[in-house]
């Protein structure tokens, strides 16, 4: 397929995607005509579209991708540090590719530049400067341009790769005002910089699976193509009307405003008639204005009226308005800026609300009004003089409903749940259930006094917290667990701003309701909260979400929400601990894709922030104990362990990290009596009894270490047992059920070299070694799994050379240098005493 075909398919097929699958064989039919070639290309496309979502999704587009190479195109060529996967698509501008930047290790879009575009030095000239001006919108719903680059004769955009769907409706009218909502904040943002988009329509908008709205080639075609006045619209190529007219009017018909299709200047009031034709779209399913032929098409943007009366009956009054505000013809009566859209729209939001908050409120009230009734009749009653608060020791703070029934704010939901955890974990009593336990719950129809049993709790907090615009309403109650009654209730309704304020608040509710004895200390910990720049702690929230997903690639998207939020408020504390401690993550060596010394300068940096901003953030100090014990600094990371402790007593992240130490100074008691309580404050995770059985490990105590990890369930720990007591075959064998697990990561790989060359199957271990090394061509990989890889061998020399470079790198393996018996091999080695004496561990 050439590419001048598949320009005339890619248009075929969105234009018939606008269509109902009633009215699409009709369409197809009659633009295709008798080119069977034609027909069978946009038919395979729509199949495909079917089966597999968004056309610009890489999965759906493989095969046309593969077919067209057959042009002897760029794919497999580098250009620069890109090498090029597959073509995504194509048009007027030029080619998009999917590519890998082997630099940076991340997938890209490279945007080609048309020939007849790169033969044009003021198109040229004009686009490098506009670039400049593009690439300072940094937004999280823009979509980011990386850089313009040259390579040989070739011109080419590189581009922000954005995975997810074609923002298409019907949607309800809810969803419909979130999609639109961001799309908004996007445009706000550009327009405040003087740039708009002039090609704004749905295959420019896309949505990630995680719900962002993400808007793509922001300014290009304008950019590229400039203004031209005076178009002469008789002389428009008859077309389907879905692709965008370059290089003759700028935009797309159906999209365009009435002053863009007349080739006049065009201001940021032709972003706002695009957006209302996009909000129309999102609402109904249709286009605003459609037609066979451009032609048609500008026909009825030039003098027709939408149909109002496809808009969904539960559309807003004000969303009526609005979108006739936004598609008035004479641009003087247009809606002037997005200000005006993003406050009706947030009035919109709140309104669609307000019906699901009252039947919440009601539902909660006739709760308490039959809770109030039963206790008082019921023979649950307790005795004269009782006080059931006196007794609460233990609570779990269950996952809060996410009442907006958008799944996209989940993220919201899951950060107000951890906040209220965390809040409440400031003080010694009573002890608060984990997240990782609680998150267990979500969604569960379990009864509480079920959960509280398992739990081993004594009361359970439940509510529901619903966003709407720049408010947040959050519903709460405190029940018993044994005997079953409500011991406290309470509705909060606040700005954004104040969420943390209101974190603070209601910990200290519950704390009092319980009669929980504070430390004046404690006291002061549960005051301390300050309004906060929403759309920092929007940023926070997203980074604590995906960090908490603890995949290398989640990971990496947190730490950029993190770093968002420092920007939009520099002195926000918490985006500077949540870097912090994303980044140590990113560098733990079982990923293998980060370095210690990579992360850590711009963790120290963050940790430091952090506590100079809020000295009581635990956090912090478990993220400032990490970055002292991986510089070897054993007494200083103690004491930052044990601050932490103080400050965030329910903490689990704390207490599992202090007990860590304890293992690697050899402190084994102390260790176990900490991941003890671990225990009882994440009952229902089973690593801490990994950790129980690494102590066992590390003691030497291999019959208990095995049992402990076949109850934990923990395949790496049992291979280095079975290793110990010298059963070779059965550590393979955990060492594969590890592989089928987590795949072959380089910790994976290591073990597998160093169980097969302790069972003397030298030529197996030699090509996992080889396997190792490949894998450090492309990525990094710990030096330990190198040293441990060879201590399989027997070659004592080169597991030394890989223990000195590990030193020099601060590989956070070696943190379990002085009491990990998998090293004992090396233990009477020169080399290996002179490493543990430089790594200072206390004696």
């Amino acid at each position: 397929m050439n590419v001048d075909l598949w320009r005339k398919v890619e248009g075929i097929f969105r234009a018939a995607l606008e269509r109902t699958p009633d009215e699409r064989k009709a369409f197809v039919d009659g633009v295709c005509g008798a080119d069977t070639n034609l027909r069978r290309q946009v038919e395979r496309l729509l199949a495909r579209e079917a089966q597999a979502g968004s056309f610009l999704q890489a999965a759906a587009t493989k095969d046309t991708a593969l077919t067209l190479t057959a042009t002897g195109s760029v794919v497999d060529r580098h250009l620069g540090s890109y090498r090029i996967l597959s073509l995504l698509g194509a048009g007027g501008m030029g080619e998009v590719y999917r590519a890998h930047d082997d630099k940076l290790g991340r997938d890209v879009a490279i945007k080609m530049l048309s020939h007849e575009f790169v033969r044009d030095p003021e198109r040229l000239s004009r686009l490098r400067r506009e670039a400049r001006t593009l690439a300072s919108l940094n937004h999280p719903n823009i979509a980011a341009i990386y850089g313009l680059e040259e390579s040989e004769d070739v011109d080419y955009l590189v581009l922000e790769l954005v995975e997810g769907k074609m923002l298409r409706g019907p949607l309800p009218v809810q969803t419909a005002l979130d999609r639109a909502s961001q799309l908004v904040a996007a445009l706000q943002a550009a327009h405040e910089k003087g740039i708009i988009h002039c090609d704004l329509k749905p295959a420019n908008v896309m949505v990630t699976p995680q719900g962002r709205v993400k808007v793509l080639d922001f300014g290009l075609a304008k950019a590229i193509w400039g203004t031209e006045s005076n178009q002469d619209l008789s002389k428009i190529l008859i077309t389907t009307g879905e692709e965008s007219v370059a290089g003759q009017i700028v935009g797309t018909p159906g999209y365009m405003s009435p002053e863009q299709a007349r080739g006049r200047d065009v201001d940021k009031r032709t972003d706002i008639w695009a957006f209302g034709c996009l909000l129309y779209e999102l609402l109904t399913g249709k286009r605003a204005f459609r037609g066979e032929t451009v032609r048609d098409t500008i026909a009825a943007v030039l003098e027709r009226e939408p149909n109002w009366q496809a808009l969904p009956t539960k559309t807003p009054a004000q969303v009526r308005e609005l979108l006739r505000q936004c598609l008035q013809k004479d641009v003087g009566r247009r809606l002037p800026s997005m200000d005006d859209v993003h406050r009706t729209i947030e009035k919109a939001q709140r309104g669609s609300n307000h019906w699901r908050v009252a039947a919440i409120a009601a539902a909660i009230l006739a709760m308490l009004m039959i809770g109030v009734a039963l206790w008082i009749r019921g023979p649950t009653r307790l005795p004269e003089g009782a006080n059931p608060a006196a007794r609460i020791q233990s609570l779990a703070v269950l996952p809060l409903e996410n009442l907006s029934g958008d799944p996209e704010q989940e993220y919201f939901s899951e950060g107000m749940t951890e906040a209220l955890i965390t809040e409440l974990g400031k003080v010694q009593t009573p002890r608060v259930i984990s997240r990782q336990s609680v998150m267990r719950y979500k969604g569960s129809n379990k009864p509480l006094p079920e959960i509280a049993s398992e739990l081993k709790v004594d009361a359970i907090l439940v509510g529901a917290v619903e966003r709407f615009g720049d408010r947040v309403r959050v519903s709460v109650h405190l029940d018993q667990g044994s005997p079953e009654r409500q011991l406290w209730s309470e509705k909060y309704d606040r700005s954004i701003s104040d969420v943390l304020v209101l974190q603070d608040e209601i910990a200290r509710a519950v704390t009092d309701e319980i009669q929980a004895k504070l430390t004046p200390q404690e006291r002061t910990r549960l005051a301390s909260a300050h309004p906060v720049d929403p759309k920092a702690q929007d940023a926070f929230l997203r980074g604590q979400f995906f960090t908490n997903k603890g995949t290398e690639r989640e990971v990496q998207a947190g730490i950029g929400y993190f770093r968002e939020a420092i920007e939009k408020n520099p002195e926000y504390a918490p985006a500077y601990a949540g870097l912090a401690s994303a980044l140590l993550q990113l560098g733990d060596a079982r990923w293998g894709g980060h370095s210690t010394t990579e992360v850590l300068p711009e963790a120290r940096v963050a940790a430091a922030k952090a506590l100079a901003l809020d000295p009581s953030l635990e956090a912090a100090h478990t993220a400032r104990a990490w970055i002292q014990l991986l510089a070897w600094n054993w007494p200083e990371a103690e004491k930052e362990f044990q601050l932490a402790l103080k400050l965030g007593p329910n903490s689990v992240r704390a207490h599992e990290s202090y007990a860590l130490y304890l293992m690697d100074v050899g402190r084994f008691d102390e260790a176990k009596a900490q991941i003890h309580y671990t225990i009882e404050l994440d009952p229902l995770s089973p690593e801490h009894r990994g950790q129980l059985a690494f102590v066992a490990f590390c003691s030497r105590q291999y019959d208990l270490a095995l049992e402990e990890f076949k109850n934990a369930g923990n395949d790496h720990g049992l291979a280095r047992t079975y290793a110990a007591k010298k059963m070779y075959p059965e550590a393979i064998a955990a060492v594969q059920r590890l592989e089928s697990n987590l795949g072959r990561r380089p910790m994976v790989v290591s073990d597998l070299a160093w169980a097969y060359g302790l069972a003397g199957r030298t030529r197996e271990a030699q090509k996992f070694i080889s396997e190792l090394n490949e894998i450090a061509r492309h990525r990094y990989v710990a030096p330990v799994l190198f040293m441990t890889a060879y201590i399989g061998l027997g070659d004592n020399d080169k597991a030394l050379t890989w223990l000195e470079r590990g030193y020099e790198e601060h590989d956070a393996w070696l943190v379990f240098l002085k009491i990990g018996p998998t090293w004992d091999p090396l233990r009477s080695e020169p080399r290996f005493q002179a490493v543990l004496r430089r790594m200072n561990f206390p004696q």
